[in-house]
């Protein structure tokens, strides 16, 4: 994170116009590396020095941040299995700061309303998952009740691997949860009951619907890795979650698709418009 706080420090058009989230690679994994029971005041102190260093260079939000991520096969070996209760004391500290500070939480959070077992296709081929999902939902719902002015924004709508995360789901926990926010994101994957796009890449029903009863809490993001050197799978992969990202934004009506692309984000990230 310093050299892209360096690069943003250079002058130019570009750098004044790029904006950036952090924590995932500092306050992650003091997240998880932390049992509940073992945060005391001295492990609150780091956490909190540790977050608000990354504001002070630049940072306009905390994320990713891990609650529940699944490992994906087709990620490769690298991509971690991640949990841990969303109610952690060093997620409900993360959120006061968030609140004190007026910035966002972007959360990766794999949702289980209920114990599950076994694992849908592909999840099991990759050993890093456990055979058996516990029950998280509550535990969310505690963190997004602990500090309603904490925003938080649930990432990856529309793709959800675990194939829980309906539109109905989202539209109960949207409802509950003034302070819920989401990011939509559709890459290349079968268009299973929790995708957003049907097998012809038409935006479905509920979906749409869901977009447009909460026209204010979406926003759209891509989630693509962009490593030195791109093989062909990985050049693909993003291809087809940004051509699928413009199909979904193109079958919006404009005000609607305007409002995910860029209002919603500028008055989310509480940025100023650009020049």
């Amino acid at each position: 994170m310093p050299w892209i706080a360096s690069a943003l420090r250079s002058p130019g058009r570009a750098a004044s116009r790029f904006r950036w989230l952090g924590g995932s690679g500092t306050l992650n994994p003091l997240l998880h590396q932390t049992a509940p029971g073992d945060v005391d005041e001295s492990v609150r102190r780091r956490f909190r020095q540790r977050a608000e260093e990354i504001l002070a260079q630049g940072a306009i939000g905390f994320g990713e941040i891990a609650v529940h991520h699944l490992s994906l096969p087709q990620m490769g070996s690298f991509h971690p299995y991640e949990s841990v209760p969303a109610d952690h004391p060093l997620l409900l500290l993360l959120a006061d700061i968030a609140a004190e500070k007026n910035v966002p939480i972007d959360l990766h959070y794999d949702v289980a309303p209920h114990e599950i077992e076994p694992l849908p296709a592909p999840l099991p081929n990759n050993p890093r998952n456990p055979p058996r999902i516990a029950e998280n939902l509550a535990a969310f719902e505690r963190l997004l009740a602990h500090n309603r002015a904490a925003l938080i924004i649930w990432a990856h709508a529309g793709s959800d691997p675990l194939r829980i995360r309906t539109p109905l789901l989202c539209r109960e926990l949207l409802a509950c949860h003034p302070n819920l926010y989401m990011s939509v994101r559709v890459g290349r994957g079968a268009a299973h009951s929790a995708f957003a796009l049907n097998e012809g890449g038409h935006l479905k029903r509920a979906w749409l619907e869901l977009i447009e009863d909460f026209p204010d809490r979406f926003v759209v993001g891509s989630d693509v890795f962009h490593p030195p050197v791109a093989g062909t799978e990985r050049a693909e992969y993003m291809k087809s979650t940004l051509d699928n990202l413009q199909t979904l934004l193109g079958q919006l009506p404009p005000d609607l698709a305007r409002r995910l692309a860029v209002e919603n984000v500028i008055a989310i990230y509480r940025q100023p418009v650009a020049d």
